[in-house]
């Protein structure tokens, strides 16, 4: 009878073992996609440009990635800031923002925007928020009498994710105040 209690008990911690298993697999952690979300951009922009720098604030979780199921619709975009095929020019610093996906458990860069493409991708301030295929930022644009140093206008820009040609459009801008 005392074996059969031990074996039970036994049973009963394997059994609850395997649940506690079967229960974590899956299962993904959002510390650990951040990190190497990071660590796939900034592979990337080292390739792309020069002083290539990624803050944890400006990891944008779009579609999160949570488990194996749902890894094919999770999406990411990254803010950061370099200077473009290292041109070394006085404007070809600026900020780029690239589109990050999972697949097979793999985050991988899919496009990106640079700082080439339009001016105000050169003063953005801050990221105000974002939805899971829109993200509004805070920027600085030009007057029309503002030097190329020197943005006056502080406006707020939405810009629209398009899935099927994975670039983001403009959507909206509103104008808030002056750049200091």
């Amino acid at each position: 009878m005392h074996s059969n209690t031990i074996a039970s008990v036994v049973y009963a911690g394997v059994f609850l073992a395997c649940l506690g298993i079967m229960q974590g697999q899956g299962t993904v952690s959002a510390k650990k996609n951040k990190s190497e979300i990071k660590r796939v951009v900034s592979a990337f922009a080292s390739a792309v440009a020069c002083g290539g720098e990624i803050k944890d604030q400006n990891i944008i979780t779009m579609v999160p990635y949570t488990s194996e199921e749902d890894q094919y619709d999770a999406r990411y975009a990254v803010l950061w800031y370099g200077d473009w095929a290292c041109a070394g020019g006085s404007g070809t610093s600026g900020w780029h923002l690239s589109l990050v996906k999972v697949s097979m458990g793999y985050f991988y860069v899919v496009t990106s925007c640079s700082g080439n493409s339009d001016d105000y991708w050169r003063n953005v301030h801050r990221i105000v928020g974002n939805t899971k295929n829109t993200i509004t930022l805070e920027i600085c644009d030009y007057g029309s009498d503002d030097a190329n140093c020197c943005p006056s206008v502080k406006k707020r820009i939405t810009i629209k994710l398009n899935d099927e040609a994975e670039s983001w459009k403009e959507i909206g801008s509103k104008t808030i105040g002056r750049c200091e």
